[in-house]
């Protein structure tokens, strides 16, 4: 039987809304042949060994994580930075000997966004994700650096979610990151 190349998608948002053509875009990028998404919406990093668990029973041969954008909420979800870095590593752990592709958390429009999220506290997990990637030898995609300054096209209004723009530059940073 002919092995099956996987894709994994792991985290918040960021990944879950993604449409079908990004995700054929980024799977291509790797040549997989099966994409498993597990990525939900308003996930934090605390969930991403129970999404790896629901998700394949076989090891994949890449994944994405994206997960920063609600652990840095204030509220009920919050995780602080020691278990955000923590909760990556672990993960990271986990996926080897995968092709891991760690997707930072991306800047907000603090004016528009909710639940207290601030730059400066998105650039500490990123700085934290960057990290962890690092250290566990995967690649790490500078959002903030992807997507530059012009927010406004590239943020929904609700100033936190990528709009279709925000998209287009994320995922081709993901698929050059994937070996595309």
């Amino acid at each position: 039987m002919a092995h099956m190349t996987t894709l994994l998608l792991l985290g918040d948002s960021h990944l879950a809304l993604m449409s079908d053509a990004d995700v054929e875009l980024i799977a291509a990028a790797c040549s997989a042949r099966q994409v498993v998404g597990a990525a939900v919406s308003g996930s934090t990093s605390s969930d991403l060994s129970g999404q790896i668990d629901a998700a394949t029973s076989t090891r994949p041969a890449y994944a994405v994580i994206s997960v920063g954008s609600n652990d840095v909420a204030l509220g009920d979800a919050h995780v602080s930075l020691p278990e955000y870095r923590t909760n990556l590593g672990t993960t990271l752990h986990r996926l080897s000997p995968a092709y891991v592709v760690v997707l930072g958390p991306p800047p907000v429009i603090e004016a528009r966004v909710e639940h207290g999220r601030t730059n400066a506290d998105l650039a500490a997990y990123a700085a934290a994700a960057s990290d962890a990637a690092t250290e566990h030898l995967a690649t790490y995609v500078r959002t903030d650096a992807v997507l530059g300054a012009d927010l406004d096209q590239l943020l929904e209004d609700d100033g936190l979610h990528l709009s279709a723009r925000g998209y287009e530059k994320v995922v081709a940073a993901l698929a050059e990151a994937l070996g595309g």
